[in-house]
């Protein structure tokens, strides 16, 4: 799973790939989570201070059942499908 941070990171990356099954809890200071099945929408999304982005690549629902922190982020997950030009 890739994911993206759209605020200040905590670290000295902006992204990182990790498996679902590892990523038993939130980033420090994570209050919103974007869920993308679209590589351009996922690199496009401006900075949101809070906010991180991960990329499903198609398979980001089925990957949600490895993050039930998910429920204690206010207002999380944000769910977004946008078409390619594959689709």
């Amino acid at each position: 799973m890739r994911l993206r941070f759209l605020g200040n990171q905590p670290g000295p990356f902006s992204e990182i790939t990790v498996r679902a099954n590892e990523f038993s809890a939130p980033p420090p200071g994570i209050r919103t989570v974007f869920v993308l099945e679209n590589e351009v929408t996922y690199q496009s999304l401006p900075d949101v201070p809070g906010a991180i982005a991960l990329l499903g690549a198609g398979y980001a629902a089925a990957l949600l059942r490895y993050l039930p922190w998910l429920a204690d982020v206010e207002g999380s997950p944000h769910l977004a499908h946008t078409a390619s030009a594959q689709d």
